[in-house]
């Protein structure tokens, strides 16, 4: 009852609740303690903004959904808009 009835929903869930504790002990366990953000250069700030990030965004595109990319341009419009009204 505390996750998402529809399958793909409760798979994102799933991933954010377990992926948070990742990065925010990348962060905040692990560079704010020991202070290795007085020494970063922008160089790596932006390795650990990535890190931090893009599997956030790429691994649910990649494994997760109900849409079939490749299939897209078959679709309907009216059964794109299904799909993603879901």
């Amino acid at each position: 009852a505390w996750l998402a009835a529809d399958g793909s929903k409760r798979w994102g869930e799933k991933f954010f609740l377990l992926y948070t504790p990742f990065w925010l002990t990348l962060c905040l366990g692990v560079v704010v303690p020991f202070k290795l953000y007085e020494s970063f250069t922008e160089l790596e700030y932006l390795v650990l903004g990535l890190v931090s990030t893009v599997p956030a965004f790429v691994i649910p595109l990649l494994f997760v959904g109900k849409v079939i990319w490749h299939a897209l341009p078959t679709l309907s419009s009216d059964q794109v808009r299904k799909i993603c009204s879901m």
